[in-house]
């Protein structure tokens, strides 16, 4: 288990640290991570807030190939979670970025993704309408 960062001193490192490669380094490092544990819900449960940190760093780096990756193989945990607005939100970053890089197999993934996650929301709206109908 990695410490999670404390807001404060991430604000306070991110104003002072002008090189990039740190927040490089961390996004490469927590998209391995995702990779490899991408179906170990408790050890994401326990890096989420680091996870996120390091896809908004990916964002506002620009580093495409980077948000491609990590949003395809962060989706199932987000998914599974219940959090589909983050992850329509993610999806959104990886379909632009693999769209940039004329990534055709990301394309494809992130789309796949996407009416997965249509078919996961709608089928939990309905869920949700018919119980309150019981």
């Amino acid at each position: 288990m990695h410490p999670q960062l404390n807001k404060a001193i991430a604000d306070y490192a991110k104003e002072k640290l002008t090189d990039k490669k740190p927040y490089q380094r961390m996004v490469d490092y927590l998209v391995s991570y995702v990779i490899k544990h991408k179906e170990d819900y408790p050890s994401l449960e326990l890096e989420r807030s680091n996870i996120m940190a390091a896809l908004q760093a990916a964002f506002d780096l620009e580093m495409e190939e980077a948000v491609v990756r990590e949003v395809n193989a962060f989706y199932s945990f987000m998914e599974a979670k219940g959090l589909y607005e983050l992850a329509e939100s993610y999806l959104e970053h990886a379909y632009k970025s693999a769209l940039s890089l004329d990534n055709k197999k990301g394309l494809v993934h992130c789309l796949h993704l996407w009416v997965k996650l249509s078919i996961t929301v709608d089928i939990t709206l309905r869920q949700k309408i018919i119980s309150k109908k019981a």
